[in-house]
């Protein structure tokens, strides 16, 4: 391991899944998937679907519709620099 706490091929160290614990084992599993997820293309995807989801519905709630916009508008720019860090 380097001092920037990653292995020699990038990858970050593991740690021991402190939120496991807390998880029925379906949800343990999920957990792990998700952890190794290397972007946030999923998510922003799901985000996206909501949204319109919302859009769609005349009595949604349109602070949920905000709020879910608000999200997906800081998400957006993580993930691109989360991607040009990969190169």
């Amino acid at each position: 391991m380097h001092d920037n706490g990653k292995r020699p091929d990038k990858t970050p160290a593991r740690r021991p899944n402190f939120y496991a614990q807390f998880l029925p084992p379906e949800q343990q599993e999920a957990l792990d998937e998700a952890a190794n997820a290397d972007d946030l293309g999923l998510e922003i995807a799901y985000l996206r679907v909501k949204a319109r989801a919302l859009m769609e519905d005349p009595d949604a709630d349109p602070r949920l519709l905000i709020r879910t916009l608000e999200v997906l508008a800081r998400l957006i720019p993580i993930d691109a620099r989360m991607r040009l860090a990969r190169r």
